[in-house]
């Protein structure tokens, strides 16, 4: 898992994850914007509703395959 968060971290994309009930895990990826000077929460159409998963790098994986376009 931190492999990946280092190689999004190098394309520009911040992962992160925050416990869920029921002891899952929700993923999120950001962005910094320079135009707006500040981050923005990718992908903005499924911003609502966050890929959860029972582990942390299942989570974030799944949230990166979403930045990345791929359908999971």
């Amino acid at each position: 898992m931190c492999v990946l968060m280092e190689e999004a971290e190098k394309q520009g994309i911040l992962l992160e994850y925050e416990h869920f009930r029921e002891g899952r895990y929700l993923g999120r990826a950001w962005k910094f914007c320079e135009e707006s000077d500040d981050w923005l929460n990718l992908p903005r159409d499924r911003a609502i509703k966050p890929p959860i998963a029972g582990t942390v790098p299942h989570a974030v994986s799944l949230t990166f395959l979403r930045v990345k376009g791929i359908a999971v």
